[in-house]
């Protein structure tokens, strides 16, 4: 996949996460974990590409448990909104992982499922 195909994807994706984190963020705290990434976030575009994906790669894990903490505490209608977080996570850390083993060719597969799935219900008020 060329470097411009991969932006126009990642751009999908971020779109896709927008819409599904949108009715979380009105409904609840951002986790620590968010608003630590949205600081960040100025300081990841400037690392070259394979330091970017250790990076990424590196911090997942402790978000992947603090989302699935909070998907653990959601009540049931909330669940499948929360869920897209958890494998929000869980896609992305997978496709950085892919990336670093030198798996570009394959690397976007879950990042295009996730999309085609972010049909998630709204949160309950």
């Amino acid at each position: 996949m060329t470097e411009l195909a991969l932006q126009r994807l990642f751009l999908k994706y971020l779109e896709k996460t927008h819409y599904c984190f949108t009715p979380i963020m009105t409904t609840a705290a951002k986790p620590e974990s968010l608003t630590a990434g949205e600081k960040d976030a100025a300081n990841y575009m400037n690392l070259p590409w394979d330091h970017l994906m250790r990076r990424f790669s590196d911090e997942l894990d402790d978000d992947i448990a603090e989302y699935s903490a909070l998907l653990a505490m959601a009540p049931p209608e909330d669940q499948a909104a929360i869920r897209f977080l958890v494998d929000h996570e869980i896609v992305t850390k997978a496709f950085c992982d892919a990336e670093l083993a030198g798996q570009g060719d394959h690397s976007t597969a879950p990042v295009e499922a996730l999309i085609a799935s972010a049909a998630v219900p709204a949160l309950s008020s």
